[in-house]
């Protein structure tokens, strides 16, 4: 089984689910392991990575030093967040997560510019570092491009927002990776970087207003690339 490269990590993330509803692999059994999946799939170890930790954020499955992925007792809620943000039956899905996230995260980072602390602002710079040198390397994790909005959610003080922001960056991670996959990678990551820097600025000037507007501009423009990018269900 070869996937298309354009969908690599949603294929992959549906892979593993069908497994898990299948019964092929029970809770407490192993997943395949990483080359192994590598093998039956065509993909790379990273896509592979991007997968997991995706169904690993909806405790689905559980990594575990020295002994491999494990299927946890999967939740109703689990998979019913794994179905609808990872389905490739319905095109809109996707369209319905950018459009979430564009009324969650503008008010999220206005409140993380009334409420941050020292701490949070640390972990904010250290996200845009670590993104920074990622950058530099030629490869930019999807886990590390929205590490920079975790720590935004964290700033909000709302816990409400964090249990939102964990169901959702499961589906974001698959939509970065496509676009993170594609030629368009450097550019991307480039105008990632200067608008993250922007919103931190913000933050840092207790800016509410401005961050809210930066955060508005920030996720239009990366909605556009990921059209432009990876267009119809490739993410």
């Amino acid at each position: 089984m070869v996937l298309r490269r354009q969908t690599l990590t949603a294929q992959v993330v549906d892979h593993l689910l069908n497994l898990i509803k299948s019964g092929q692999v029970k809770p407490g059994d192993k997943l395949p392991s990483e080359q192994e999946l590598m093998s039956q799939l065509g993909v790379s170890r990273t896509c592979v990575r991007e997968a997991v930790k995706s169904l690993e954020s909806l405790r689905l499955i559980e990594a575990r030093p020295g002994t491999g992925t494990v299927v946890l007792e999967p939740s109703p809620t689990g998979l019913f967040m794994a179905e609808s943000f990872w389905s490739q039956g319905d095109d809109r899905n996707t369209d319905y997560l950018l459009e979430f996230r564009r009324i969650i995260e503008v008010g999220v980072a206005a409140l993380a510019a009334q409420r941050a602390d020292e701490a949070n602002i640390a972990a904010l710079q250290d996200a845009l570092d670590r993104f920074r040198a990622e950058c530099l390397s030629g490869h930019v994790s999807a886990h590390t491009d929205l590490a920079f909005h975790a720590a935004l959610a964290a700033a909000s003080k709302n816990p409400m927002v964090m249990t939102v922001w964990e169901m959702i960056s499961s589906r974001l991670t698959g939509v970065v990776a496509a676009v993170n996959e594609s030629p368009y990678c450097s550019y991307a990551a480039a105008e990632t970087e200067r608008e993250h820097q922007e919103i931190l600025a913000a933050i840092k000037a207790r800016d509410s207003e401005g961050a809210a507007e930066l955060m508005r501009s920030h996720l239009h423009n990366a909605e556009v690339i990921c059209r432009v990018v990876v267009p119809e269900t490739a993410y």
